[in-house]
């Protein structure tokens, strides 16, 4: 069996609901968001519509936030928008605080 980090064994974003997310992060203090951020770019994007699931908002409000600069960080596939969980707990964990 191959090593594993301490936030690889996390379920999958779609699984979780917004308090057992924030749960989460709160738990994950040993890293900063930026470590986090990098560390986790291996993982499949979200779509707008998956990443407003994630944090809890409805995808029109991602995108509003998204055209005023207020929102999580916003990455491009092709023509699409994605996002990348770590981001998005980066995000939240902003939010947090």
């Amino acid at each position: 069996m191959l090593a594993t980090s301490h936030h690889s064994a996390t379920t999958r974003p779609s699984s979780l609901s917004a308090c057992s997310r924030v749960f989460m992060l709160r738990q994950t203090t040993c890293m900063t968001s930026t470590d986090l951020a990098v560390a986790d770019r291996t993982r499949p994007v979200l779509t707008t519509k998956q990443a407003a699931e994630y944090v809890g908002l409805k995808p029109h409000t991602l995108q509003v936030m998204k055209w005023e600069a207020a929102g999580p960080v916003v990455s491009k596939q092709g023509r699409l928008n994605v996002h990348y969980p770590a981001d998005l707990d980066a995000w939240l964990r902003e939010r947090l605080t």
